[in-house]
């Protein structure tokens, strides 16, 4: 009902000057707990983005670090295979050399699984913030979702880099 609507109705009805006073003063009380009810929920609603982007930054920074990690992998890997082609290692060395590697490898997939594990926590704990499905903030959490698949193909291409590691071996 809008405040022009109910001061018509009280002056139509003959009340008393204090009765209308009262009522608009009633009305304004009403109007002013919704306001601050509202005021809560959007204050919560801004928290949980805060939340979100700082997770998302989190989330960035361990996709980054894991990215080096893959790249210095990488490079470590091609420049020993440029090396067992041109020189005439001792197969000792050779089986060191692919040891070490292997044990890296190990290393890095359990880093790996680790961040994949801390992330299905965080996106977890996002979802549950996140039960209205007409909430802003489940489109960061689609985000985290896709985030959460790039770690287990991170993961998936870690695995295939271990099987060539240990078909090299052989």
């Amino acid at each position: 009902m809008k405040p022009a609507d109910s001061t018509q109705q009280a002056f139509s009805k003959n009340k008393s000057l204090e009765e209308i006073v009262t009522e608009l003063q009633s009305e304004l009380e009403s109007h002013a707990k919704y306001f601050h009810r509202q005021a809560s929920l959007l204050a919560a609603l801004n928290d949980n983005v805060l939340q979100a982007e700082a997770t998302q930054k989190m989330i960035n920074h361990n996709l980054e670090y894991i990215e080096s990690q893959q790249n210095d992998l990488s490079n470590v890997l091609d420049a020993l295979e440029k090396n067992i082609t041109t020189l005439n290692i001792p197969s000792t060395a050779v089986d060191e050399q692919r040891q070490k590697i292997y044990s890296l490898a190990e290393d890095i997939n359990k880093q790996l699984n680790e961040m994949s594990d801390q992330m299905n926590t965080v996106i977890h704990q996002v979802n549950s913030l996140n039960d209205q499905s007409d909430d802003p903030v489940l489109e960061i959490v689609k985000i985290l979702n896709y985030h959460l698949e790039s770690l287990n193909w991170i993961d998936k291409a870690t695995i295939d880099l271990r099987q060539k590691l240990v078909a090299s071996q052989k």
